[in-house]
Order: C-alpha cells, then sequence, then structure tokens
C-alpha cells in the first residue's frame, strides 16, 4: 500500500484522478505536461502491485485451515486476488501507451486511452467483491474451537464487499459521486480498501500466531 500510493499518488499524480468530464485538450496536456512523472511513477506502481501475489497466497493458505475439505472459498479468493492483480496492471499499461507518445498521437486518442484505463481501474469491483465474500463465508461458517478469523472479520468482509458495488454503474456517469472520481465510486471504496488491508493484515497475523500456537499446544483429543 505504501509503495502504491508512492508511485500511483506522489510521483505519477493520478490521484486524485483527472475528470472524466474534460476535453481531449485537457487530458493530452495532463499526460504532455507530466509524461516523466507519469511513467516513472506507474513503473512504481506496476512494481508494487506484484506484491498482492504473495498476499492473496497468504489469505487462502489460513483460508484453507478454516475451510477444510475440496476448499472452493479458499480458491475463489486466491483466483480473484490473481485476477485483481490483472485489473492492477492492465490499466497501467494503457496509461503508459498514452504517456508514451503523447505529443504523436491525437488528443482523442489519448483520452480513449485515458478512459480505458481509469474504467476497468476503478469500474471492475467483481474480484474484490469475490475475495471479500469468500473470507465472510469462511469466516461466519467456521465453529471450530479455534476458528481461523473472528466472526467480525467475515461481517466487516461483507460489508466492504457492498462498499464496492458502486462502481457497477461507473459507466453511465461522467460526473457526480457515481463518477470514476466521485464519491461512491472512488473515495468511499479506497477508504474502505484501504481499511479492509488494514483489518485483513491484523486478522492473517493473529491467525498465523494461533497456527503456531496450536502447533506446539494442540487441542486435546
Amino acid at each position: 500500500m505504501v509503495v502504491f500510493g508512492l508511485g500511483f499518488w506522489l510521483i505519477a499524480g493520478f490521484f486524485p484522478p483527472p475528470s472524466p468530464g474534460l476535453s481531449s485538450a485537457e487530458i493530452a496536456a495532463f499526460y504532455a505536461d507530466h509524461t516523466m512523472s507519469i511513467r516513472a511513477g506507474l513503473a512504481v506502481t506496476m512494481l508494487a502491485s506484484t506484491l498482492l501475489f504473495p498476499w492473496a497466497a497468504v489469505i487462502s493458505v489460513q483460508l484453507r485451515r478454516g475451510e477444510g475439505g475440496s476448499g472452493p472459498m479458499t480458491f475463489t479468493q486466491l483466483g480473484s486476488g490473481a485476477i485483481g492483480f490483472l485489473l492492477f496492471v492492465l490499466p497501467v499499461f494503457v496509461w503508459q501507451t498514452a504517456a508514451y507518445r503523447p505529443t504523436e498521437r491525437s488528443i482523442e486518442t489519448i483520452k480513449m486511452l485515458n478512459d480505458l484505463g481509469w474504467l476497468p481501474f476503478v469500474g471492475i469491483a467483481t474480484p474484490a467483491i469475490a475475495q471479500c465474500v469468500a473470507i465472510a463465508v469462511v469466516a461466519l461458517r467456521d465453529t471450530s474451537e479455534r476458528p481461523v478469523f473472528a466472526r467480525w472479520v467475515g461481517y466487516f468482509n461483507i460489508f466492504s464487499a457492498v462498499t464496492f458495488l458502486p462502481a457497477a454503474v461507473l459507466p453511465f456517469f461522467k460526473n457526480g459521486p457515481f463518477a470514476w472520481n466521485g464519491l461512491f465510486s472512488l473515495y468511499i471504496p479506497i477508504a474502505v480498501f484501504t481499511v479492509w488491508f488494514g483489518v485483513m493484515f491484523v486478522a492473517l497475523l493473529n491467525a498465523i500466531r494461533a497456527e503456531e500456537a496450536a502447533v506446539s499446544d494442540p487441542l486435546p483429543v
């Protein structure tokens, strides 16, 4: 999260994002005026995104402990995390393309590439929703004496999934709270997503410590 913010926000200047209501000339000027910082910042963003792989893997390892059996929710979470990586990286490639020759392409082409990056980056929330639901199902169904995740972690993941739903209407708005720079489509989901990372970080540490304790102090048969 820290490295991602460094590249995406501080270096590339992509937060807050350019409004979808800006003209083609304004969008093209943004890329032409900040070409090097956009290229450098998005390169850092891409490197940070690779850390989503081990993150999803660690969650899956702990989910498997709580789910047992064939582990459908475990693999749902793992697959959703992997797809989430693509939804970070592919828009970055599109924006890099816009910044590659910003003065050699038409302003309409630059605007199209900008749209092609922001619409999926903000608007495709289904992998994150599936990931949260998978975690919630395991947390709420785990009735063992030593549950992997507390029940409140499951409820928080349900809440997180609900806050990501407004992204589905993103293509219908160019301004207002449901646009890609709006309150319900961007700012609330970003805030919840950041808190979700913190919550899952603490929950995973607790689960790993509990796993280590169970090895040293197993339950009586």
